[in-house]
């Protein structure tokens, strides 16, 4: 099937119209059903590490799903992150070095649990001073609230011609703080599998996690926030194309020419210094 392009053009529609674009998006539903998914997408990415430096990037960035596995591309960088959700596993590959480190992902859990108990730890020691409410946007960057957060799916009605296919605009709330603006393409089940795997890498609180499974959706545009490993990070983004095709399963595992090499987007033992005054949450 041919790669469709275009830019983006709101637009309204009366009753018939909507009623048609439901119907447009259930033979979508259906038609890609047992299809393999390729978003290409121009990025903007503001990044906050863990050690207050703030990073800005633009590149392009390829999203290929497969079954139960996403491949995310930075074509600048020359990098991808491939999870494997079906054997519960993360694969970084760096193209450049030719290397490849893999990583299951209850360790990811484990290493991520001990570098941000850390910071717990310290905001307990803090609760009467003035860093307290620094750290406490701290946690909420990465996800970590007091109590379960209260979490407000809104779809805002409005509509979009983004790549060539009807999206819708969702909006998803956690304590009256936008997190995920999206421009959502109601695909098949890949949608859920790309869902998923933002969940599996903590890159959505799981409140969040739970309430994009009710709506899942391709994002073609979007302005977000998301924890990624010990970064957090603000994505500005749009489709420039989606190809409904084949994607090899040799894409989804390391090349046979790669080495192995240690798992560097989180830290093996001692967690990074905290900065001594803690940046807000971007």
């Amino acid at each position: 099937m041919r790669t469709l392009t275009g830019a983006m053009a709101p637009h309204r529609h009366g009753p018939a119209a909507r009623v048609a674009g439901v119907l447009t998006g259930l033979l979508l539903v259906s038609a890609v059903a047992r299809a393999d998914v390729t978003l290409m997408r121009e990025v903007l990415r503001e990044t906050t590490t863990f050690t207050d430096q703030t990073l800005r990037t633009r590149g392009t960035e390829r999203i290929r799903i497969r079954g139960d596995a996403v491949r995310l591309d930075d074509l600048m960088l020359g990098q991808s992150l491939v999870v494997r959700l079906d054997r519960k596993e993360l694969i970084h590959l760096n193209h450049l070095r030719r290397t490849a480190s893999a990583l299951p992902l209850k360790t990811l859990e484990c290493r991520r649990e001990a570098v941000l108990g850390g910071i717990k730890a310290a905001r307990e020691r803090a609760a009467e001073t003035t860093d307290a409410a620094r750290l406490d946007a701290v946690l909420r960057g990465f996800g970590l609230y007091p109590a379960p957060p209260r979490v407000e799916r809104r779809t805002t009605g409005d509509r979009a011609t983004i790549a060539g296919r009807d999206a819708v605009r969702v909006r998803f709330d956690v304590e009256g703080e936008t997190r995920l603006d999206l421009w959502l393409f109601a695909g098949g089940p890949e949608s859920r599998t790309y869902g998923d795997a933002l969940a599996a890498l903590f890159a959505v609180p799981p409140a969040v996690a739970d309430a994009m499974r009710q709506f899942p959706g391709l994002p073609l545009r979007e302005e977000s926030r998301y924890a990624w490993f010990l970064d957090r990070i603000r994505v500005t983004a749009e489709a420039t194309a989606i190809e409904i095709a084949d994607v090899p399963v040799s894409e989804f595992a390391p090349p046979a020419d790669y080495r192995d090499a240690p798992f560097a987007l989180l830290p093996d033992d001692s967690p990074p210094m905290l900065p001594a005054v803690p940046p807000e949450n971007p």
